[in-house]
């Protein structure tokens, strides 16, 4: 009878060599045995979540919720979990949705805005850009964009209306 022990930490087959025991072709190959069972873990995931989750900002047409422990949002079953500063600015870009937040309130969400230091301004600037990177990664299954409003600073905009509106042609005149 074969037995399968899971533990924390994968099983290699140099370990079981130095122990002497054989090493099954299950043990192996547990990495990708996780990677199958991925899909059903998000599931249960969400189910677990489910809970713990409150109504979050209120979007039009989109389910919103949120969990401030976990730092974890779910937009339409879509799970969005980030650190502490990115779900904090997601919020807030979820909060003035359709409208433009400045660079300063933006940074504000995660960086002293009193300071007026100008390499840790830059610092920050440069931290908000990274994070807003990462958050675009992990909505890009959802309907949002972030975009970046020209000397503003960033939106939060329903990605169809992103399209509809980069390619409208002005009207002719005859």
């Amino acid at each position: 009878m074969n037995i399968l022990v899971c533990s924390d930490q994968p099983h290699t087959a140099t370990d079981k060599s130095q122990e002497g025991g054989r090493v099954s072709r299950m043990e192996t190959n547990y990495p990708s045995l996780l990677a199958r069972t991925k899909h059903k873990a998000k599931k249960r995931a969400v189910n677990r979540l489910s809970d713990d989750l409150f109504p979050g900002p209120a979007i039009p047409g989109h389910q919103i919720r949120q969990n401030e422990k976990y730092h974890v949002i779910l937009i339409d079953q879509l799970i969005v979990r980030g650190t502490p500063d990115e779900y904090h600015l997601l919020l807030r870009l979820m909060e003035r949705y359709d409208q433009p937040l400045s660079y300063r309130e933006l940074i504000a969400q995660f960086h002293d805005a009193s300071s007026n230091d100008l390499a840790l301004l830059k610092a920050a600037r440069a931290k908000l850009t990274y994070m807003l990177s990462a958050l675009r990664t992990k909505i890009w299954s959802s309907d949002f964009a972030i975009v970046r409003v020209v000397d503003v600073g960033y939106m939060l905009i329903d990605r169809n209306k992103l399209w509809s509106t980069a390619h409208t042609v002005p009207d002719e005149k005859p």
